[in-house]
Parts: structure tokens; C-alpha cells; sequence
């Protein structure tokens, strides 16, 4: 399939689709859109009959494949999801207390209680924005989700509540994705950091560190 898109100020004339079919000839596409911000002159139309060439308006091939792309960008935020609760429950879960003491104590005992923190709470508060997933591609914006004040366009809405306003379904899975992804990469960085430098401390300080978390001395802010 080859798209092209033109965002005119008029209407697409017949030979732009001519001009298509050639490139799908010489391409050995089987299937051609024309996307117009505007729309197509009845000679367009007529060019396109009996053609495997599609002219759509920009709204037309939302209509078109809208279902299609919110399945996919679902998909990619589905995929992300799982690893992200999971390391919510490990070290904040609030079910079971040995876990999170366990857990957490490495981090602790290596001076990264602080960056684990920080780290906890940006995955929680994808957690909670993923509520509010668009259900549907053509959603009207802005979409709201809960956020940290000191998110970057954080505002506060009627309840007090700090909260992101982003203007489309687009714009929403664009920026949980990167978000998601970015929590993930520190997290496993992190963990990865912390583990190392708890297998070179010497076995007092080891269990002096265990001693405090199971104490309740070090440990996660629910």
C-alpha cells in the first residue's frame, strides 16, 4: 500500500491521481490512498473509478483505520503495563509485608532508597493514568490524567487535583508510552546498580541492613 497525503488549500485535481496510479505501477503496489486536507475535484473522482486508488479526506482515514490504530497503541501500552505493576507490587504492595522488606532492603543498604523512590512514584502515577485510557480513537480532547505537581504542564483541576490535560487520543498514548518506557529503563538500571553494589558489602553490614528494614527503620512511603 503506498499513501499520499496532500495538505492543500484546495481541492486534489485529477492528475495528481494519475500521477499515483504510475507510482503504484512502478512501486508494484496493489492499493493507493490519496489523503487531501481539503478534498478532490470531480475529475479526481472520476480518475479514481474503477482503480485500486482511494481518495479520502483526513477525517475519512481516521474513520477508516481508527479502530486499527487504537488497537495497536493499546497493544504497545498493554505490553508495558504487566512489568510495571509488578514492580509496584515488589516494593510498595501493601498485602504483603515481607515482600516489599526484602525487596526494598537493597536498596536501602546501598544508599538508593531515595532514587527507588522516586523512581516507585513515576510508575505509580502511569499506573493510575492508564485508568484513563481512551476507549474509543475519536475521543474529544483534552484527555485528563493524575500527575505529580512538578510534571511538566501539571495543572490543577476543580478538585484540587494536579492533573495533565492532553489535547488528543494521540497525544495520550504518545506520551504514556514514553513515560512507561523511560520508568522502566530507570527502574531496571537501578536495580541492576543496587544489586551489584550489595554483593560487595561486607556480611555485617549486609545483615546490619536487614535489621533495619525488617525494624522497620528504612522503607517505602505508601
Amino acid at each position: 500500500m503506498l499513501a499520499e497525503c496532500k495538505s492543500w488549500s484546495s481541492r486534489v485535481p485529477q492528475d495528481t491521481v494519475h500521477s499515483m496510479h504510475m507510482v503504484m505501477q512502478g512501486a508494484g503496489a496493489n492499493t493507493g490512498f490519496i489523503i487531501s486536507k481539503i478534498g478532490f475535484q470531480k475529475g479526481a473522482h472520476e480518475a479514481a473509478q474503477s482503480t485500486n486508488i482511494h481518495l479520502l479526506t483526513w477525517d475519512e482515514l481516521q474513520h477508516k483505520f481508527g479502530r486499527q490504530w487504537l488497537t495497536h497503541q493499546s497493544g504497545k501500552l498493554e505490553k508495558l503495563m504487566p512489568e510495571l505493576k509488578l514492580i509496584d507490587h515488589l516494593h510498595l504492595s501493601q498485602g504483603d509485608t515481607t515482600i516489599p522488606i526484602h525487596n526494598n532492603m537493597i536498596f536501602g543498604a546501598t544508599g538508593q532508597w531515595r532514587e527507588l523512590s522516586d523512581v516507585l512514584a513515576d510508575i505509580r502515577m502511569i499506573i493510575f493514568a492508564a485508568m484513563a485510557q481512551p476507549k474509543t480513537y475519536d475521543v474529544p480532547g483534552p484527555i485528563e490524567i493524575p500527575v505529580h505537581p512538578d510534571t511538566s504542564g501539571a495543572v490543577l483541576d476543580s478538585h484540587g487535583i494536579w492533573s495533565l490535560h492532553l489535547p488528543s487520543v494521540r497525544a495520550y498514548f504518545e506520551w504514556m508510552v514514553l513515560q512507561a518506557q523511560t520508568c522502566l529503563a530507570k527502574y531496571r538500571a537501578l536495580h541492576q546498580r543496587a544489586h551489584a553494589a550489595f554483593e560487595t558489602l561486607p556480611d555485617d553490614m549486609a545483615n546490619a541492613a536487614s535489621e533495619r528494614m525488617i525494624n522497620g527503620a528504612e522503607g517505602p512511603s505508601a
